[in-house]
């Protein structure tokens, strides 16, 4: 039992990674401040920061996803940019298909 939790935790750390957060790219692109973002979003410049500085991210609300799609498009279009944001431009999905997570997938699926 105790090695199946053992494996567990190994797959969710490779599986997470795999998910990268762009908040900061995007925001830098075009020179967008956390507090611009906030006033923008209705969303407080401490989580701004928060967000803005991890590059995975384990859980975010549809609403804040949808505010900060927003805002960004917002931001975006007072600088000439007429493209739309949106969540596939946040996040960066990459799967991982190496043999060791395959194996170590199929661990758990036997356990």
């Amino acid at each position: 039992m105790l090695e199946t939790i053992k494996v567990d935790i190994f797959v969710a750390e490779r599986l997470t990674k795999m998910i990268r957060w762009r908040l900061r790219m995007l925001m830098a692109e075009k020179n967008i401040s956390n507090k611009e973002l906030a006033a923008l979003s209705s969303i407080h410049p401490t989580s701004i920061s928060k967000l803005k500085n991890t590059d995975e991210i384990e859980q975010i609300s549809g609403r804040v996803l949808n505010n900060l799609c927003n805002a960004l498009n917002l931001a975006y279009k007072a600088r000439g940019d007429s493209r739309a944001i949106t969540p596939n431009d946040l996040l960066d999905y990459s799967f991982d298909n190496d043999d060791g997570l395959q194996e170590e997938v199929s661990k758990v699926s036997v356990a």
